[in-house]
């Protein structure tokens, strides 16, 4: 480490380039032109802190500025330097005080060449904290400290919770653990924000005081009219209608003749982090009402942390639907830790968004969306050449030369062999001189009862799925456009495995041929 300091600091010496060659030196020339130190950040206990060591490197003579509670051992030097930093105990009338910061600036001759050490002595935070309604946290500076003698806790998420005091709402962005939907705690902690919106960061000392019912108040009515616009700056308490696939509601209303009809104009609500006591799978296909705390935009979905739901029954029968939205958090996490987001390509007619290697670009970091894809029971048909890609909240499929497609979960509600009519959204991949992949897809029975009617007939493998696309685009916008297939099976049951893939569908290299696809909102139901 000290060979790598040294290293840096002749590096930072050299890109000074003030250093003048004379003959006659002045004392200005005895101070130091660079000064490095071996920390940024140093942080000590409260009391009986043992002192920590730096090294200070320079090319001549350094000085030392501290704040009164710290002590720098030697406070000046010549050349580089091991320093000794001690801190006095941090307590005020006998008892521990606020937790501190100040600077020890290491000086040299001028103000580019100090360095500057962070000091951080550990304290009682809350000593002199007054106590807090959850509306003055909403109203407070973010880094606030915060004691909470009593709120309620009136929505649970499977990463928080919201608590009230019947005035204003804010999320504890922390783990509810035990918690329960009407419980009174109390709790000190940290205020902060999540989303742009007024949070609890930090929870220390929580309590749970008693349990009563919750009194929610009036919900604005989250319909088309207000949908796209809607963006308050505080959690307001909403209620909406619409159909639900996966995690996301299109919201919509009843017409004369009572049929529901979705306002697919209208950007979509997300339940956000719906714990698994609300069973959201249960309810795919329903037409359901929710109230919750609104949560933030996200557009192209509006989050609202749920505290209710009631179903409303099955808009039709589903078999199975899968429009990716529960890619969202595997997304929002690869995107929180890379300046280039993942993309969408066919939302923005652009063949070069940022389509970041599923095996790769984000397996390598930690991001395991490929343990959720094969715990839903989904199957990369090629994975040896590792040609999958997720764009935002859909999946990109192949490179050149290489190919590949999805096996699809199983259609686990079917309880005897049915008719179903398969649906999906695809489209094809272009080149950058514009030219359309030659992407034909097909659907095959895997394994299983069941085969798919063509037009000679019943078969294992389906008519070809050829696309409309138009090449000849060299630059934005090119022809990248859903295309909707439908495909009808016939005698499928719960054993029945499908997959979607282009022809050929080749493990080995297809020289340089493309057959790149995209694909989104998978469903099956009824035959039509």
């Amino acid at each position: 480490m000290k060979i790598l300091k040294n290293i840096l600091f002749s590096a930072f010496v050299a890109m000074l380039g003030i250093f003048a060659v004379s003959s006659c030196k002045s004392d200005n020339d005895k101070i130091a032109k660079a000064v490095l130190c071996s920390a940024n950040t140093l942080t000590f206990d409260g009391q009986n802190a043992e002192g920590q060591m730096v090294t200070v490197y320079a090319d001549a003579k350094w000085t030392s500025v501290a704040p009164d509670w710290v002590t720098v051992t030697p406070a000046t030097g010549d050349g580089t330097t091991d320093v000794t930093i001690t801190v006095n105990d941090n307590l005020r009338g006998g008892a521990l005080d606020n937790p501190r910061k100040d600077v020890i600036i290491f000086k040299g001759a001028t103000v580019a060449s100090e360095a500057r050490l962070q000091i951080t002595q550990n304290g009682d935070k809350y000593r002199d904290v007054k106590d807090f309604t959850v509306s003055d946290i909403a109203a407070a500076d973010d880094e606030t400290v915060i004691i909470v003698p009593q709120a309620q806790v009136t929505a649970i998420t499977a990463k928080g919770y919201v608590i009230s005091d019947g005035k204003a709402a804010v999320y504890a962005a922390v783990d509810p653990g035990t918690l329960e939907v009407g419980d009174e705690i109390s709790f000190r902690g940290d205020k902060g924000s999540d989303a742009g919106l007024p949070a609890v960061t930090t929870i220390d000392n929580l309590t749970k005081i008693s349990n009563s019912a919750v009194a929610y108040p009036t919900p604005v009515k989250i319909d088309s009219s207000i949908i796209d616009t809607y963006a308050p700056t505080s959690r307001e308490y909403v209620t909406a209608i619409g159909l639900l696939k996966g995690t996301t509601i299109s919201i919509g209303s009843y017409d004369e003749s009572n049929q529901f009809v979705v306002d697919g104009k209208a950007i979509s609500i997300n339940v956000y982090d719906a714990p698994d006591a609300m069973n959201l799978s249960s309810l795919n296909g329903h037409i359901v009402v929710i109230d919750g705390y609104f949560a933030g935009v996200a557009k192209p979905v509006l989050n609202v942390m749920v505290s209710k739901i009631t179903d409303k029954g099955a808009f039709k029968t589903i078999y199975f639907a899968d429009d990716f939205s529960w890619m969202r958090t595997y997304i929002d996490e690869y995107n929180a830790n890379n300046a280039t987001p993942i993309g969408d390509a066919v939302g923005t007619y652009n063949v070069s968004s940022n389509a970041p290697n599923v095996y790769t670009a984000l397996a390598d970091k930690g991001i395991k969306i490929m343990d959720k894809f094969t715990e839903l029971g989904y199957v990369d048909l090629n994975p040896g050449p590792k040609v999958l890609y997720p764009q935002d909240c859909y999946w990109k499929m192949g490179k050149t030369g290489y190919h590949t497609g999805l096996e699809i979960p199983a259609f686990t509600k079917l309880t005897k062999a049915t008719d179903v009519t398969l649906k999906f959204d695809w489209c094809a991949q272009l080149t950058g001189a514009g030219v359309v992949d030659l992407a034909v897809l097909y659907v095959d029975i895997v394994s299983g009862p069941g085969s798919i009617v063509t037009s000679s007939g019943n078969a294992a493998t389906s008519d070809p799925i050829n696309t409309d696309q138009v090449g000849g685009q060299t630059s934005v916008p090119y022809d990248l456009h859903w295309i909707h297939a439908s495909v009808n099976l016939i005698g499928i049951t719960a054993e029945t495995r499908i997959s979607i893939h282009p022809l050929p569908l080749q493990t080995a290299k297809e020289g340089s041929v493309c057959r790149r696809w995209y694909l989104d909102n998978i469903e099956a139901g009824p035959k039509e």
